[in-house]
């Protein structure tokens, strides 16, 4: 009984040390009766424990919300139908108990729902399985080195946007991680996507001097005309300089794919095939990443609403997703180790140490979780979108 008695008491200790310190974070707390709060929490975790165990569905456990989700989601909910309230009205809803029954059966339905209809994803990982915590260490290193040399870096133009370059595809990079460990697999192949579309241009960038750096990201300067209705940019000066310059490179080539990928004409080789400016053909081609394309279809066809999202099966998608940022990440760290050589040997000196020693251990325990992984992907060749 004793025992029983002090489980008890360190479980409610334990409730409301989390409490606390969702409360302290908690932006709306005038809105919201700090102890009506508590106690309304407490009794709609139980009650949604209860409704799950009797609902007659088979429940995983580990998917159910915890006492911090229950917090978060009851905090917010009181909030939203106390937000508009004058003083007067507020102070009766947290006295009246009508409103409070009301208000518990109407969360605890809520959030039954919100686990029945699958909100909650069945994951492949978390964010201690080894495979994803190499994948972070590896991009929080190369995030690390840019920022602890920042201003070493940041001495000439050409190191300043390459790593910022870097910087913002690593951190695609982490929100893909953070996404998958969620369950969202097809949400981080979508962000995959935009972390392999940066890779490529960094791959390209990384070859070449300032002048097609400096290209690049004044070709940016025709964005806004990628979404202008046809007459504004016909009766624009920009739309008018845009058809100059599309019509003199006298290639097949739409306004978006001059719009995003015009930089590269300041390529000589490039300009001379007369390439159509499509992703494919331009920038993942030159890049050397064309065996790719495959993978990158499939990503904007689960980005893009389709029988796929439903049929497919989830774990391959996270297969497909986990490999491929292995692969950017790879790509990428290679090079950060020929960018950061290149500005060694340009300034005279291992100013910023021997990068690629420093990564040799990342890449063994990379390669180690690919190898592992692959022998999982029984279906992966067959994913069909």
């Amino acid at each position: 009984m004793s025992n029983a008695m002090d489980m008890h008491k360190m479980l409610d200790e334990f409730n409301k040390s989390v409490f606390e310190k969702k409360w302290l974070e908690f932006p709306h707390k005038k809105n919201v009766k700090k102890s009506y709060a508590y106690k309304c929490i407490c009794n709609s975790y139980i009650t949604y424990i209860n409704k799950m165990m009797n609902c007659g569905q088979k429940i995983d456990p580990s998917q159910c919300e915890t006492f911090a989700d229950v917090s978060d989601y009851v905090l917010y909910f009181i909030n939203y139908h106390t937000e508009c309230m004058n003083e007067e009205t507020k102070a009766k809803f947290f006295t009246i108990d009508n409103f409070y029954k009301e208000l518990l059966n109407e969360v605890t339905e809520n959030l039954k729902l919100h686990l029945l209809i699958g909100m909650k994803n069945i994951t492949e990982t978390n964010a201690f399985s080894p495979e994803m915590v190499i994948l972070d260490l590896l991009s929080n290193f190369n995030l690390n080195t840019l920022y602890r040399y920042k201003q070493i870096l940041d001495k000439d133009n050409r190191s300043i946007k390459l790593s910022r370059l870097f910087t913002k595809a690593f951190q695609w990079i982490k929100n893909a991680i953070r996404v998958m460990e969620s369950g969202q697999s097809t949400d981080a192949l979508a962000i995959w996507r935009i972390a392999h579309e940066l890779e490529c241009v960094i791959i390209i960038l990384n070859k070449y001097d300032q002048v097609l750096i400096n290209k690049y990201f004044e070709n940016a300067k025709y964005l806004p005309l990628e979404f202008a209705n046809e007459e504004d940019i016909e009766f624009s000066d920009l739309g008018a300089e845009l058809e100059e310059e599309r019509k003199n490179y006298k290639a097949k080539c739409s306004k978006n794919g001059f719009i995003n990928y015009g930089w590269l004409l300041a390529i000589p080789e490039f300009r001379a095939k007369k390439i159509n400016l499509a992703f494919n053909n331009s920038v993942q081609h030159l890049s050397g990443q064309s065996k790719r394309y495959s993978s990158y279809k499939k990503a904007c066809k689960f980005v893009h609403q389709s029988p796929a999202s439903l049929i497919v099966d989830q774990r391959e998608v996270y297969y497909l997703a986990w490999e491929e940022l292995c692969v950017t990440l790879t790509n990428l760290t290679n090079e950060m180790v020929t960018f950061i050589e290149f500005f060694n040997e340009s300034n005279g000196g291992n100013v910023v140490g021997d990068y690629r020693k420093a990564t040799v251990n990342y890449f063994n325990q990379l390669n180690a979780y690919r190898k592992k992984q692959f022998s999982k992907m029984r279906l992966y060749n067959n994913l069909t979108p």
